[in-house]
């Protein structure tokens, strides 16, 4: 039985995508502070390996310390917080030793002695990928996307959603709509007969788009390939579940039969219901007039809001999707955090890290963060 996106159902996702991120953060703290063990990761070829050991960068540098002690004259032996703030002070120019050659530093730990700079740094570096790289526990299968059923359409069911099936298009009265609302936007500002600010936003769109057509994008929505393919379809709607579509992602022509009638059905907008015009009104539609829409099932609006912890937790095949959406509303609560420093985006093996690094790299491999610490 049909059940309308409801703001009720609305903050049960929320609190299910809440707590879903809280039993996650259990886990991690369970394996972090019981077994007294940490995520290790590294890097090969852009590839993660994880595993589960506890070592600090005492154990790290290990490897790299020279097993016979150097002879070299000239050698200047420091500790590694000395180490740290002659790097610190060079970075910014301002150096106290700028005679000081940096080969001829070694870094003394408590129990490791005589490393060179470049082998001190290799142990920063693997010691920073090991704290941040894999915050949370990853599954030991495959993360896949389960694909959508579409369950049978009643009749009943798009009657309840389409106020009239038999409407014609109007579209003297959405022109006439259309100029009566810019010019009373003029006149009253953000001042809306809507209460909800998300609901303005979804018609604001639709006018826009009835007016000259193009690629409507949420702000937190990341193109990852070209949407060329796409554009020859008179309209393009992504599925966040089955029974609904979602207008986070719209391409659309401004001639689009299948806009104007879904416009003409927010005569009817009822602003406690949620989603109801946004999200299952166009599923109706689809429904009555499917040669004249394309639905995106699995490459816009998936891994949806059930599904974060593909983006937030998990390394995904991205690679299909035309677009991701981040839900930037749920980020903290999956993520961890609220923002990221840059360094941190260079090793996070998360989807979410992947998509970033693309972004800002062109690349969604791992960096090399030697120099960044």
């Amino acid at each position: 039985m049909f059940e309308p996106f409801t703001r009720t159902r609305y903050r049960q996702f929320s609190i299910a995508s809440i707590l879903t991120a809280l039993i996650f953060y259990l886990r991690a703290t369970r394996l972090t502070k019981d077994n007294k063990e940490d995520l290790r990761i590294e890097a090969d070829g852009g590839h993660f390996e994880v595993q589960t050991i506890s070592r600090d960068i005492e154990d790290i540098c290990k490897k790299h310390a020279s097993e016979e002690p150097e002879e070299e004259e000239g050698l200047v032996h420091m500790s590694a917080k000395e180490f740290d703030d002659l790097r610190e002070a060079h970075r910014g120019d301002a150096s106290t030793r700028p005679d000081l050659d940096l080969r001829k530093v070694r870094v003394n730990l408590a129990n490791t002695s005589g490393l060179t700079a470049e082998q001190y740094l290799k142990c920063k570096a693997e010691e920073f990928i090991e704290k941040h790289a894999n915050p949370w526990p990853k599954s030991r299968v495959k993360p896949t996307l389960t694909p959508f059923k579409s369950p049978p359409v009643q009749t009943s069911e798009i009657k309840s959603l389409i106020h009239d099936i038999d409407m014609k298009l109007q579209p003297e009265e959405i022109e006439k709509n259309l100029i009566e609302e810019n010019t009373r936007r003029q006149g009253l500002g953000d001042d809306d007969i809507m209460g909800g600010i998300e609901h303005r936003a979804d018609v604001a769109r639709m006018q826009i788009l009835l007016h000259v057509g193009g690629i409507y994008l949420d702000t937190d929505i990341v193109v990852l390939k070209s949407l060329e393919p796409l554009m020859n379809y008179p309209l393009v709607l992504g599925s966040e579940i089955p029974e609904a579509l979602a207008n986070g992602v719209i391409l659309v022509s401004k001639h689009s039969w299948f806009l104007k009638r879904w416009y003409q059905e927010y005569k009817f907008f009822d602003d406690q219901k949620w989603s109801v015009h946004s999200c299952y009104v166009p599923w109706a539609l689809s429904k009555l007039f499917p040669d004249l829409i394309h639905i995106e099932w699995d490459t816009f609006i998936r891994p949806n809001v059930q599904e974060l912890a593909l983006l937030y937790h998990e390394v995904w095949d991205w690679t299909s999707n035309f677009v991701i959406h981040l839900y930037s509303r749920y980020m903290k609560s999956w993520d961890g955090q609220e923002e990221r420093p840059l360094r941190e985006f260079a090793v996070l093996n998360t989807t979410y890290g992947e998509i970033v690094r693309l972004v800002l790299w062109g690349d969604p491999k791992p960096r090399d963060v030697t120099e960044w610490l």
